[in-house]
């Protein structure tokens, strides 16, 4: 009897892992690798643009890199957090100047 030609088969990986490369992938569709990097218990993940394997690793290693250099705790400041530091820096200020602040604060 032959195989069943309707069998379900598993649908196709969106990523390909790159060998010998710790975080780079490439996008089965398009060839565009990708760099996936965990920090901090998240998963973070940037298009490197390029179908180059070797712009690649470069692109990735400069993109961990500067994932090192990112305080998290900045990167969740709020812009109500910056108003608050902005306005008790400008405590000293003419009343105008901190009307302006506050107008801004007020636009959105």
């Amino acid at each position: 009897m032959p195989p069943a030609s309707n069998s379900p088969s598993a649908p196709a990986p969106n990523f390909i892992k790159v060998p010998g490369i710790l975080g780079l992938y490439r996008k089965t569709r398009s060839g565009v690798h990708q760099g996936i990097k965990r920090v901090q218990g998240k998963r973070k993940e940037r298009s490197l643009k390029t179908n180059d394997r070797k712009i690649a690793e470069r692109r990735l290693k400069a993109w961990i890199d500067e994932l090192g250099r990112v305080d998290t705790s900045v990167e969740k400041t709020t812009l109500e957090d910056l108003f608050k530091r902005l306005l008790a820096v400008d405590v000293g200020k003419s009343a105008s100047c901190i009307a302006i602040i506050e107008g801004v604060r007020n636009f959105g």
